[in-house]
Formats: C-alpha cells, sequence, structure tokens
C-alpha cells in the first residue's frame, strides 16, 4: 500500500482497527507465532483466530503499519478487492485422507495471485481429497483432489 492506513480521510475518527498478517495457507512456525504475540502484547491488543491468519483486535491506526513491518509479512485486507489468502487444508503428508500434494500447490497459487487487484474480492480453497476441509465449494474458485488428480470448482456459494 502506497499511503499509511493512519493517513487515509475515511479512517482518521477511527481509533483502533484490526491487523492480521498474511499467513498463506494458515501455516506458520512457532517464531512467528511468538513475534504475533508479542505484538499484541505491546500493543495490548487481543488475538482472534480468523480462517487463515491471526487478527490483532484493536491495535492504533498509526501503530498498524508498524506492526505488518515488525512481523516482516504483507498485511491482510478484509475489504480489498483482490484475491485473499487461499485456503488450504493439512494435506500430504499430514492428513490420512489426502489424495494429493495440496499445500505445495495451495502455496504456490497464494504466491502467485494473492493481493492481485480485481473489481471485486475473489477466494480460492484447495484440499487434497473428497471431504473438501478448505470449503472448495463454498469459494469463488475451488480444487479438490481424487486419486487421478485436482477438479475445479467454480462460482461456489454457501447457500
Amino acid at each position: 500500500m502506497s499511503k499509511l492506513l493512519s493517513q487515509l480521510p475515511f479512517l482518521k475518527n477511527r481509533v483502533k482497527f484490526p491487523v492480521t498478517p498474511h499467513i498463506p495457507g494458515g501455516l506458520t512456525t512457532p517464531e512467528q507465532l511468538r513475534a504475533i504475540a508479542g505484538a499484541a502484547e505491546a500493543h495490548q491488543a487481543d488475538l482472534k483466530i480468523v480462517g487463515n491468519s491471526i487478527t490483532l483486535l484493536g491495535v492504533k491506526i498509526a501503530d498498524g503499519e508498524k506492526v505488518i513491518a515488525a512481523l516482516n509479512v504483507e498485511g491482510e485486507s478484509f475489504i480489498a478487492k483482490a484475491v485473499r489468502g487461499v485456503t488450504i487444508c493439512p494435506g500430504k503428508p499430514h492428513c490420512p485422507m489426502a489424495r494429493q500434494d495440496s499445500t505445495s500447490l495451495g502455496l504456490e497459487m497464494d504466491k502467485l495471485h494473492f493481493g492481485r487487484p480485481l473489481p471485486g474480492k475473489l477466494r480460492i480453497g484447495l484440499s487434497g481429497c473428497p471431504n473438501c476441509c478448505a470449503e472448495v465449494f463454498v469459494k469463488d474458485i475451488g480444487f479438490y483432489a481424487d486419486a487421478q488428480g485436482f477438479h475445479l470448482v467454480l462460482g461456489g456459494n454457501g447457500g
């Protein structure tokens, strides 16, 4: 983002807002979790697990960009008209049901497409088996695997 959130006119009156570091596929390390917890403690923020990420609630606007920079990650935006972080099931080798390696493919898709601007938000899900733990039938674009490969599902809907 080229402009600091604290300088956007429509946010000036909001004292605090959620800060969500982008965690591709929801896969993280103990060090990254400790850094997120440390940032939450330093800014007296609450933590909320949201999809594939962790949101720090109650961070002052002026501190939001500092938190993201200190964590050395991109920030998630729940209002941006862009490709959201790819939702990935645990997949191989962590799930005995997995038929394909959804993790590697999902991380590559996230790397290529996350944050790409679009006319509206777009959600992508990838599951390594027909159980569809990544809710691929609800996403705009979904993939689920069987023994032969991945199946594409378009225009998902939760209704």
